[in-house]
């Protein structure tokens, strides 16, 4: 059985994380810097090497945003 946990997302927000990101289209990105928060959930800041738009979180170095959706904006 798997076990559920309940996180507080707001507890990332402002915390500098190592995320590897998957596009829609299975193309990877690494991530190294601030996670931010807010009403609508996990974001980050684009760039150049990391285009606008929604990503799966696929591996981090935290547990528990792995498979959550994460939005560069």
């Amino acid at each position: 059985m798997k076990k559920t946990t309940i996180i507080d997302l707001s507890s990332f927000n402002g915390k500098r994380l190592i995320l590897v990101l998957r596009d829609v289209h299975s193309v990877e990105f690494l991530y190294d810097k601030e996670v931010l928060v807010d009403e609508r959930g996990l974001y980050i800041t684009g760039s150049e090497s990391l285009p606008s738009g929604k990503y799966t979180i696929t591996a981090s170095s935290q547990d528990y945003v792995l498979g959550l959706m994460i939005e560069a904006r």
